[in-house]
């Protein structure tokens, strides 16, 4: 469902304030909110509302009131040795400041799922950070169930030289320091963000009504329209 509203009563009706994000490098803004809430009568209705904590894809936005600068504020009350946790996030560092524990079970049918769009998870790097940033250390050939939705592949030396892997790198690094030893199925979406007016999550969202089928010779699993051949 789609409306048309203005600012003020969007806040009203989902608890919230709005803000403009402003990406550091690219001067891009992004109208958004850090959290929101809905009537408990109509939650088990709605998957998700937009414009609300989906930063992805900054553009510049014309026309609008920039207001002040907004920086996020991590608390440094938390630190990893001589470094604050505002400068240096690691697995250390949520669990001080969210006061979880270290996991130590996990349910073979049940993992977290994690989906991209335009971004691209390099397997390679995991056992590198697995080694130098996790503790208890996740044993180097931990990776997540793979599925590809629209010709969705993993990152090469290419595209993570075009900066195509960072934010794919982050979910599931952080995913992992915090769930192991419970597992992760990755969704990688082949389309960009917002594509033409379908719209980035619909893409996501129609795929998982579909079946789940094998490519011919191999063991990954796939989610689209049609069989692939």
């Amino acid at each position: 469902m789609q409306f048309a509203g203005t600012v003020e009563e969007a806040e009203r009706l989902f608890a919230t304030k709005y803000w403009h994000y402003q990406h550091n490098e690219n001067g891009g803004l992004r109208l958004a909110v850090d959290s929101y809430s809905l009537p408990e009568h109509v939650q088990k209705h709605i998957d998700f509302v937009m414009p609300t904590v989906q930063l992805d894809g900054l553009k510049p936005v014309a026309n609008t009131n920039h207001g002040h600068d907004l920086m996020a504020k991590i608390p440094q009350g938390a630190s990893l040795g001589s470094l604050p946790c505002g400068s240096l996030i690691t697995i250390e560092c949520l669990r001080k400041l969210y006061k979880f524990p270290v996991g130590k079970t996990a349910a073979p049918s049940n993992k977290i799922g994690i989906a991209e769009w335009a971004d691209y998870l390099y397997e390679p790097d995991l056992p590198l950070f697995f080694k130098n940033f996790t503790k208890p250390e996740i044993p180097a050939n931990t990776k997540p169930e793979f599925i590809a939705i629209d010709g969705g592949l993993t990152a090469n030396l290419t595209t993570v030289s075009q900066g195509s892997g960072v934010e794919a790198a982050l979910d599931v690094q952080s995913a992992y320091s915090i769930i192991h030893p419970q597992g992760v199925r990755y969704y990688q979406v082949g389309d960009g963000i917002n594509v033409d007016s379908v719209g980035t999550f619909n893409i996501f969202l129609d795929a998982l009504d579909e079946s789940y089928c094998t490519y011919e010779g191999g063991d990954q699993p796939y989610i689209g329209k049609s069989t692939p051949k």
